[in-house]
């Protein structure tokens, strides 16, 4: 009892302060209680926040994964459409086919040269072998006739002798008389032998001049029917051969070609590249938004529906994504040829000019490509920067329903995606974009990526001293003159590296991946991707 009464006495008399520390203490265990869990609170929302800002940054950088493939499915469908209707390689070949020809023109010729030249060297041969034969004849017939000439003297010295010896000194007149009629009558055999020489000699000439001659007409006939030959045989290869006129016209339409279909690829390539960025990016707002639903259901405030089988009037569903996607028709069939006809004018003013044989260095080469980009990408003014959106996009409704025709949609489909987001309502928002002026900017750096792609890949590997050349570190030693090394080429040996690079271009490779750099590009795809709209309803 005592204890409990000084309890109560000392509670008393000290109530106040008791009731002071009593409510500091549980003010102290509630603003404790509550700063907690306000600080748990946070933490969740961090977290939350940063797992959600994870996943966007995840799904946008699969959206522009798919961007990529997306356009390296489609290249080999604008390859066939530009490589085959601007078929360089045709113009080539036939140069090539020509250049064989020459050189077999060529060497034919100097084998019938050397062939004239042996007939040339056999016929001099002949005729100096007949030559000498005639010689050799005159002058066995000159020895044949002084030894005939000296037989008869020493026969006739022999004749006065022999009588002189036989008869005496009688009758001397009369024997002389009668040698001398001797003389003049010569004997039987004498007379019977001289014709039968003559008859046997005048047969030996006749058949010795008769075997001449036809051997000399036999060989006129064979050098006759050789030379006849070496002309059916110039004739034959002067058939696939072009002219010098032929030549310098095959010549400039492999110029002007070369140009034009490179840069109609590298166009018809960056355009198509940004317009699947921004298709699958409004396609990927769709998606994201429906995803975070899913999470999220008890969120009233976020609604989405994607799929066939239910449908939610405002929202995408999966026919008009199809249709939508299949826009890159246009650009494929149709704005390319839009395009290659802008290019092909420009290329006409630009280069048509420039000789084949001039001398190209590169600052020159970049003023030429500068001028080119000049004539397409801007107005007649110089200044309005020219609008693409016709080749990327139809602009009227017959085009659209060709498209979608030429797509695969029948008009029962066409007329079901009005259901849900229309893709009226898509292309409208795409052409919205493609007439921004973040467009026009992107653009720009996007075609100042790849054209500084094909600067060096065609000037600068050809026109640019490598570094490792002694005599570029010696000029850069005397002289800090960064164009003092460039070498010089001309027009015509640069034609082939230009149209080789419009198949780089169509395989995708380095200029499609020079994309993937282009940081406002990323940034045009962040813009479309997280301008939500209507998606979300508050």
């Amino acid at each position: 009892m005592a204890i409990l009464t000084s309890v109560k006495d000392y509670v008393k008399r000290h109530r106040r302060g008791l009731f002071v520390t009593a409510t500091l203490a549980g003010g102290t265990y509630l603003a404790g209680r509550y700063a907690s869990n306000k600080l748990k609170e946070f933490q969740e929302k961090s977290t939350s926040e940063r797992l959600a800002k994870e996943n966007l940054k995840r799904r946008f950088q699969q959206n522009q994964n798919d961007c990529v493939f997306t356009v390296l499915s489609l290249l080999p469908t604008l390859g066939d459409q530009v490589l085959i209707e601007m078929n360089i390689e045709a113009s080539w070949a036939k140069l090539q086919e020509s250049r064989k020809l020459e050189k077999l023109a060529e060497k034919k010729r100097k084998e019938k040269e050397k062939r004239k030249q042996d007939r040339l060297e056999q016929r001099q041969e002949r005729h100096a072998r007949r030559e000498q034969e005639r010689l050799e004849k005159e002058r066995l017939e000159q020895e044949r006739l002084a030894n005939a000439a000296q037989q008869e003297e020493q026969a006739d010295r022999a004749a006065p002798d022999s009588d002189a010896g036989t008869g005496g000194h009688e009758n001397t007149a009369a024997d002389v008389g009668k040698d001398e009629q001797s003389d003049e009558q010569p004997s039987p055999a004498a007379t019977e032998q001289s014709p039968l020489d003559m008859s046997i000699g005048s047969i030996a000439d006749s058949v010795h001049s008769t075997t001449t001659s036809s051997s000399m007409i036999v060989v006129e006939n064979q050098d006759a029917d050789s030379e006849e030959e070496d002309e059916d045989e110039d004739d034959l290869a002067l058939d696939g051969l072009l002219d010098k006129k032929a030549k310098y016209h095959l010549w400039e339409d492999i110029k002007l070609d070369s140009f034009s279909r490179t840069l109609v690829s590298l166009y018809s390539v960056t355009f198509l590249t940004l317009l699947t960025h921004v298709q699958l990016n409004l396609l990927g707002r769709f998606t994201y938004v429906w995803s975070v639903s899913v999470l999220n259901k008890s969120e009233p405030t976020i609604r989405l529906q994607y799929g066939d089988d239910q449908q939610d009037n405002g929202f995408l569903d999966a026919k008009t994504e199809r249709m939508f996607l299949s826009v890159s028709w246009w650009l494929l069939h149709r704005g390319w040829r839009k395009c290659a006809e802008r290019v092909q004018e420009a290329v006409q003013q630009e280069i048509k000019g420039l000789p084949l044989k001039s001398i190209i260095t590169y600052e020159g080469a970049q003023d030429i490509v500068k001028n080119l980009r000049h004539r397409i990408e801007y107005e007649e003014d110089g200044t309005t920067p020219y609008s693409f959106r016709s080749w990327m996009l139809p602009d009227s409704q017959d085009e659209e329903l060709e498209f979608l025709r030429e797509s695969g949609f029948s008009s029962q489909d066409i007329k079901e995606a009005t259901a849900g987001v229309s893709l009226r309502q898509l292309l409208d928002e795409t052409k919205d974009y493609l007439d921004s002026p973040d467009f026009v900017s992107v653009l720009s750096c996007c075609l100042e990526e790849v054209y500084g792609i094909f600067n060096h890949n065609v000037f600068g590997k050809a026109l640019l001293a490598g570094p490792l050349d002694p005599s570029v570190e010696r000029i850069q030693e005397i002289k800090d003159d960064a164009s003092a090394g460039d070498k010089k080429m001309t027009l015509a040996n640069l034609l082939p590296s230009i149209s080789r690079q419009s198949h780089l271009i169509i395989a995708g490779n380095e200029y499609l991946n020079g994309f993937a750099y282009i940081k406002e590009l990323q940034a045009f795809s962040a813009m479309v991707y997280t301008q939500y709209g209507e998606e979300i309803e508050n």
